[in-house]
């Protein structure tokens, strides 16, 4: 994930390149879920009161179509009120 979170009127953008699928966890260490619904750019907005998450975005690479973690690569951004 490239980019860097930013406060826009109350909110929190959390921006990225390329594609792939956002995941957010509470910690950068903690249990990772996809974002329901996934957003249809290469942002994502959240209020800035909302609970400190962690995000990033995984992506299959192109030896392991296989889905797994093995395949995956990720960058951590912190987003929330850590901001």
């Amino acid at each position: 994930m490239t980019g860097s979170a930013s406060l826009q009127g109350g909110n929190i953008v959390v921006p990225w390149t390329g594609e792939g699928t956002l995941q957010s966890a509470p910690t950068a260490t903690g249990a990772w879920g996809n974002v329901t619904p996934q957003p249809t750019g290469n942002s994502y907005t959240v209020p800035a009161d909302h609970a400190q998450q962690d995000f990033r975005v995984t992506q299959l690479s192109r030896t392991d179509a296989s889905g797994s973690d093995a395949g995956r690569r990720s960058a951590p951004h912190s987003g929330g009120q850590a901001v």
